[in-house]
């Protein structure tokens, strides 16, 4: 007798073509295989589909092939292959008004997607909200992670997913710093927002002292700076529109003591002889 195995595209079927069985003996073993991004949608044995009521089911064909029995009449077998439903997901992204990100997008089930974020100057990431929720110090991954990394990846992806960032301004730090016999006002560590002006640093000279030098961001002012020396030393400096870390010092010294004015020796008169 003979038995006929055809196949759709998208996969195959083993023994394909039609093969030959004596009487009362037992077919070969079919077995069907898709091709990537194909399955199985129906087997028919004779014109009859397999279902879930058949003898064997389609789910056991599927899985461990198909064999005519007792054979005493030609058969066909039919295997029909679809493209497997890809399944997408939507990817929403947010930044506000001073920081950038990835364009929102579709993600395949399964596939990855790496999300970047950037500020503008002068600002800093002060806050991720991954799929709802806020992240912190104790949120796996935490914020500071993303932060340092600039992006964070969804990787296999089986949901809708999203992501937001938001920005609050960058703080710099003013060092203030003063030798002995004197002092500066808001010494240490001062910060100051992006764009604001720092406090007006004074000097103060303890008895018998002046200030001797006043040095900004490694550079000592005098009568040619912007302020001089003279005009910092009676004014103050104050660093303005702040956009990047400083450093202010002063040193002093002694005044030194005048030195005395000999009293001159008077000319004796002559006596009149």
């Amino acid at each position: 007798y003979s038995i006929t195995a055809t196949s759709s595209s998208g996969g195959s079927v083993s023994n394909s073509g039609t093969n030959t069985v004596n009487h009362g003996s037992n077919s070969a073993l079919y077995r069907f295989t898709a091709s990537s991004g194909f399955q199985i949608s129906a087997v028919l044995v004779d014109g009859v589909p397999l279902s879930s009521s058949t003898t064997p089911t389609l789910e056991s064909a599927i899985t461990n092939g198909y064999t005519f029995s007792s054979v005493d009449t030609n058969h066909e077998l039919s295997i029909s292959f679809s493209l497997i439903p890809v399944t997408s997901y939507t990817l929403t992204t947010t930044s506000d008004a001073h920081s950038s990100i990835t364009a929102s997008a579709t993600v395949v089930s399964g596939e990855s997607k790496k999300v970047s974020f950037a500020t503008a100057g002068g600002y800093k990431i002060s806050g991720i909200t991954l799929n709802g929720a806020a992240l912190s110090g104790t949120t796996t991954p935490t914020l500071a992670s993303l932060v340092s990394a600039g992006s964070y990846t969804f990787s296999n992806v089986t949901t809708n997913s999203s992501i937001a960032v938001s920005t609050g301004l960058q703080s710099y730090q003013i060092a203030a710093s003063t030798g002995s016999n004197g002092s500066i006002s808001s010494e240490g560590f001062t910060s100051v927002l992006y764009g604001s002006n720092s406090p007006t640093y004074t000097f103060t000279p303890a008895s018998g002292y002046r200030v001797l030098s006043i040095t900004v961001d490694g550079k000592v002012l005098s009568s040619t700076t912007t302020p001089t020396l003279t005009a910092a030393k009676s004014n103050g400096y104050q660093f303005l529109n702040v956009s990047t870390p400083h450093t202010i010092a002063v040193a002093y010294e002694g005044i030194p003591t005048p030195t005395p004015t000999p009293t001159p020796t008077p000319t004796p008169t002559p006596t009149p002889t």
